[in-house]
């Protein structure tokens, strides 16, 4: 278990786009200084983050429009 991530979690790299599916959570390439994650997109007026994670706004990885950003389920600090 990645110290960083309590309770693991399970993702894929990416490089600015996350393949997604109809029957499933909406996933986003979020960037980290790691490299660019999927994550999956939260709601931050009712977020559903398990234990140890908070719903944060985070910038696409690979791009340069700091607008560019999604809420995803992150771990607290």
């Amino acid at each position: 278990e990645a110290p960083a991530y309590p309770g693991g979690y399970c993702t894929r790299s990416c490089k600015g786009d996350c393949p997604n599916a109809p029957d499933r959570p909406e996933a986003f390439c979020a960037s980290f200084p790691e490299g660019g994650f999927c994550f999956v997109v939260c709601n931050p007026g009712a977020p559903a983050c398990r234990d140890g994670y908070r719903c944060e706004n985070v910038k696409r990885f690979g791009s340069t429009d700091n607008t560019d950003a999604k809420p995803v389920c992150i771990p607290s600090k």
